[in-house]
């Protein structure tokens, strides 16, 4: 395990400043380039070093910090692309749902709706 890593593990905070100052920028335009979007980068930077501090623990097995940075960020993304895949078909699902009653074809017996549909 590096000194870096230890203290991390640690949860010293100095640490995670020098983490970030090393690999930050680096991270962002890796995520930037992967989501295709500058601010999601940034949400996902910022979800990625939370996540970090929460299970600071897991640097004692570390040997590259950052390259466990890029790990998380990677997984990050992941989640957030899969995120914003589902909240689109939920939206496409719901602009369905409202476009239906457009379509909606009245039953011969249904003579006000069928009045109403025709004007």
């Amino acid at each position: 395990m590096s000194e870096l890593s230890r203290r991390l593990a640690d949860g010293e905070r100095e640490a995670f400043a020098e983490l970030y100052d090393a690999c930050a920028d680096r991270v962002h335009h890796y995520l930037a380039v992967r989501l295709r979007s500058y601010d999601d980068a940034s949400d996902v930077l910022h979800e990625s070093f939370l996540r970090l501090a929460r299970s600071h623990e897991k640097f004692e097995q570390v040997e590259n910090p950052i390259a466990y940075v890029f790990g998380v960020a990677k997984n990050e993304a992941a989640r957030h692309a899969a995120q914003r895949e589902h909240e689109k078909k939920k939206r496409q699902k719901r602009s369905e749902q409202q476009a239906n009653p457009l379509l909606y074809e009245p039953a011969e017996n249904d003579l006000e709706v069928g009045e109403t549909a025709s004007r």
